[in-house]
């Protein structure tokens, strides 16, 4: 039975990629039903059959970028599960397998804190919006690289001033020579948008779609060869 399953689920990488995109799926619906007993049970079955897989590092290639859109947008993380498949995974393979795992855990509890001590300072509370910045270590984290950012030719003053505001705040307390790289296309928004008739919604955008709302703030029509000039996308 054991040489049978290794032989179908090793064939090629399908089997690997559909347990991602199972457990994907899981933390965001089921593992909040779940109590924790039934949460561990179910990653229990799904160790079982992660062993039969020869070429595990498939596996972390595919779980590493479903882990990270999870920690990067707080409306999706499961915190309690997550911990929980990590240690089982550090379990069955070791600490290097787990390494690159528990250091994106690490830069999100960093960046906790590190905002709450943002809000705190007289500065934000003069600030347009309520910004919220994840500082991730380079090397850690998938699609990770110096991301060029359009040079915008008119950046929303919201958006603009806020940036700086945080980055002036970041320099001030590491003065060690560190750097920081804005990633647009990993960001997301809420936006709130006022229409006549006294009727609101609330958009959740990325932060491309953000800048691009935004614009109508100041021009009441904006055609599409405008916004590629404003964008520079």
């Amino acid at each position: 039975m054991k040489l049978a399953y290794e032989k179908v689920v090793n064939q090629n990488n399908r089997c690997s990629k559909a347990l991602v995109f199972y457990l994907d799926e899981m933390f965001k619906k089921d593992f909040k039903t779940l109590n924790e007993l039934e949460v561990s049970e179910s990653l229990d079955k799904i160790i079982q059959i992660f062993r039969f897989l020869i070429a595990k590092d498939v596996f972390e290639g595919f779980y590493k970028n479903s882990f990270a859109k999870r920690l990067l947008d707080t409306r999706t993380t499961c915190a309690d599960p997550e911990r929980m498949l990590v240690m089982k995974l550090k379990e069955e393979c070791g600490f290097q397998f787990t390494q690159r795992l528990e250091q994106m855990y690490k830069d999100i509890n960093m960046s906790v804190e590190l905002n709450a001590e943002f809000r705190q300072k007289p500065f934000c509370k003069s600030l347009p919006l309520e910004l919220n910045c994840k500082v991730l270590t380079l090397g850690h984290w998938p699609n990770d690289g110096k991301e060029q950012l359009p040079q915008l030719v008119q950046l929303p003053r919201e958006i603009s001033s806020s940036m700086t505001t945080f980055t002036q705040f970041y320099f001030g307390k590491y003065n060690n020579g560190r750097q920081l790289h804005w990633k647009m296309s990993m960001g997301t928004a809420d936006v709130k948008g006022n229409f006549s008739n006294n009727r609101s919604f609330e958009f959740q955008t990325s932060s491309y779609q953000m800048l691009i709302l935004l614009f109508f703030n100041d021009h009441p029509i904006i055609t599409w060869a405008q916004m590629l000039q404003l964008t520079q996308i």
